[in-house]
């Protein structure tokens, strides 16, 4: 049976591509008064057209998470439209410039921390009080599989979002008393336009040539290894839209992967037996 969260009032912020497009479509299509913040009005527009039939709603908000104001006015709008905040979804995020650790200026440790952690903060701290208030309400923000597995030239943005993480955590143990709920995501690769962005800049680094390209994929060809790790972004969407539900009320203070296998050791497995295959005569 489909989740339902009719009447949930929820805040996505991202909302209008990748991952923050299928989680607004999976809780306005259940029945969520979804408000969607974003940079570009234009594509947040296409978004409202887009789910007018959706059992739920989507409103645009324009806005960067990376300012105060803007997350303010998010919230606020949620509350002077449907009266309540029930839901909140931290998705807004960047993961460039990736860099080695020694290459990092100030102003790339700054773009990162305030695109990727402060903006969750800020988000947080002018919803928690409105929780407060009723009792009740849901935080997810999105952190990522590089917060807990270092990779190479992912060094700044991990620790981001491993203290996206651990920021949830302590929400989740501050707020227990009010009924609110807190979780992170473990958030692996999506099949979305930025994750073809940083695959292809990651390419060219192991190339060491700029101007390298990935090739295309063959229709109807076997899937590859890293293929089968990305995820998709509906799907994604979906399990969100679960652990919103009362159903996952038990879920709270946790940094659940939705990795395609990564934590589980998917890529570890597969270099191993590729490594194996290259020692063992034919």
């Amino acid at each position: 049976m489909t989740v339902r969260l009719d009447g949930k009032v929820a805040l996505v912020t991202g909302a209008t591509a990748g991952i923050g497009l299928g989680v607004s479509t999976a809780l306005a299509e259940r029945g969520a008064h979804v408000v969607g913040m974003a940079r570009t009005p234009e594509t947040g527009a296409g978004v409202e057209a887009d789910l007018a039939g959706a059992d739920g709603s989507f409103t645009f908000v324009r806005g960067d998470a990376n300012v105060r104001e803007d997350c303010e006015n998010a919230v606020d709008r949620c509350v002077e439209q449907h009266g309540r905040l029930d839901i909140l979804i931290n998705n807004a995020g960047h993961g460039f410039p990736l860099k080695r650790i020694e290459d990092f200026s100030d102003d790339d440790w700054s773009t990162v921390m305030s695109v990727d952690l402060r903006s969750t903060f800020q988000m947080c701290r002018r919803a928690i009080p409105i929780m407060q208030k009723q009792r009740d309400g849901v935080i997810i923000n999105i952190a990522s599989v590089v917060g807990t597995h270092a990779v190479e030239r992912y060094g700044v943005y991990g620790a981001a979002k491993a203290a996206v993480s651990h920021l949830t955590r302590a929400i989740a143990i501050e707020n227990l008393a009010y009924g609110i709920r807190a979780n992170s995501i473990e958030m692996g690769a999506v099949a979305t336009q930025h994750a073809a962005d940083v695959l292809a800049d990651m390419g060219r680094y192991v190339h060491q040539n700029p101007d390298w390209q990935p090739t295309p994929p063959v229709e109807g060809g076997e899937p590859t290894p890293l293929s089968k790790a990305l995820l998709d972004a509906g799907s994604v969407g979906r399990a969100v839209a679960v652990l919103c539900s009362d159903d996952a009320r038990e879920i709270n203070g946790a940094n659940i992967p939705m990795d395609g296998c990564f934590a589980a050791g998917f890529f570890a497995s597969t270099l191993l037996h590729l490594g194996a295959a290259e020692l063992l005569p034919g």
